[in-house]
């Protein structure tokens, strides 16, 4: 019988695209004033932290919709004062916006920030050594990304907005389409409002929801995902920089 997984190992995401790993132990005995979990580069602010189980796949998803797939073994174990390793190479200006650990049966919801949500297939992101560019998850020109989640068809999901404003969706209810997408309209927002917050949670038929609203835009023609393709195969196929020796 297959060992069930042991979710003990410290997983740290950064903005500036820095992973750090830290042994569990190593936060064995916490003082009243706490202990240092991350060293953070100037600027830096950490953008996700979860349990995983030391070799699980993650998605480290960008604001200007870029996406990187790779096993979190791939990043070394460092002590807690460490500064991390790259993740993924941003571009200017760009930044993490969220991480997801893969996991069988699910999709990865991808919402924007003026509202627009899809799901795509977790096999459309190709695994690829971490540290580089990553690949295409959503076309920044038209929208920014706001956050990322892998869901369940059985799950149900909340957005919330800069102004307040929370509504809830059922998952299932959310389109799959390819990361060339658009995606649809999940929330509808006003003036100078833009999506802050995605979670995933329980499905409940009794609950109040928004219903998805269809979306007429075009998809892209089959000249342009041929372009969008061989830019991606360009991306992934460009080896990852060495880490630098402060990253430590």
């Amino acid at each position: 019988m297959q060992a069930a997984a042991v979710w003990d190992r410290p997983n740290m995401v950064t903005k500036q695209g820095l992973i750090k790993r830290t042994p569990l132990e190593q936060y064995a005995n916490i003082r009243k004033t706490g202990l240092i979990g991350i060293a953070l580069n100037e600027g830096d602010a950490l953008a996700w932290t979860r349990l995983t189980t030391g070799n699980d796949m993650l998605i480290v998803a960008t604001r200007n919709g870029q996406a990187i797939r790779f096993n979190e073994a791939d990043a070394r174990p460092m002590g807690r004062s460490g500064h991390g390793v790259r993740a993924i190479k941003l571009a200017e200006g760009d930044e993490v916006v969220g991480v997801c650990i893969c996991r069988e049966g699910g999709t990865v919801l991808t919402v924007t920030e003026n509202g627009k949500g899809r799901r795509s297939d977790i096999d459309t992101y190709r695994i690829t050594a971490r540290g580089g560019k990553g690949i295409r998850n959503y076309d920044a020109s038209k929208d920014k990304v706001a956050a990322v989640k892998i869901v369940d068809d059985i799950d149900d999901v909340l957005l919330s907005s800069q102004e307040g404003i929370i509504i809830r969706l059922h998952a299932n209810e959310i389109p799959v389409q390819s990361r060339y997408g658009s995606g649809v309209r999940v929330m509808r927002l006003g003036e100078n409002d833009k999506v802050m917050v995605l979670a995933r949670t329980d499905h409940d038929d009794e609950a109040q929801t928004e219903s998805i609203e269809a979306d007429t835009e075009d998809e892209p023609t089959a000249e342009q995902l041929a372009e969008m393709e061989a830019a991606d195969e360009a991306s992934a196929a460009e080896a990852p920089e060495a880490d630098t020796g402060d990253e430590e």
